[in-house]
């Protein structure tokens, strides 16, 4: 490193670590910016997918009180709606994962044009896998919470709507 320096004097010689550390303190308030954005969808998506669970729960309430009129148990019914909270939760996780692809390709293009740099967008096998976490995650409390809701119901509730 020396000897460059003193054969080029008007560059400046970093190490990997030294010039990781200057590019994070250059970038400090787009990486807090994009990890806020993604803090941000995360949650967004979550509550996104929380609504739906409850809503499918809430609009199947009569047919619920009616199987709880006709001798269904609560704890059958929490497994229709357990059952259908993984079905979602798996249709809505394979739909990203084969979307993810084309759309990085897509993004990927999009900074070469911009840019001129290629393969700045990439998906590591990691974030497939915290994506099943979350998807996950999110289906086992809007899950819980429907399940609650739907035991709730007693069987005569809505079949005099």
């Amino acid at each position: 490193r020396r000897e460059l320096a003193a054969a080029y004097p008007e560059y400046t010689f970093r190490t990997n670590q030294e010039q990781f550390v200057e590019v994070l303190q250059q970038q400090a308030v787009v990486l807090a910016a994009g990890t806020s954005l993604v803090i941000l969808g995360v949650i967004a998506g979550g509550m996104l997918a929380l609504n739906l669970l409850l809503s499918l729960v809430y609009i199947q309430r009569t047919p619920f009180s009616i199987l709880r009129a006709t001798g269904a148990t609560r704890r059958g019914i929490a497994g229709i709606v357990a059952v259908q909270t993984v079905c979602i939760a798996t249709c809505g996780y394979l739909l990203g994962a084969v979307l993810t692809p084309p759309l990085a390709a897509g993004l990927d293009q999009l900074a070469v044009t911009v840019t001129g740099f290629e393969g700045l967008v990439q998906v590591p096998t990691s974030a497939y896998l915290a994506g099943g976490i979350v998807a996950g995650g999110f289906a086992l409390v809007g899950g819980l919470l429907g399940v609650w809701r739907v035991t709730r119901v007693t069987a005569a509730h809505n079949l005099t709507d």
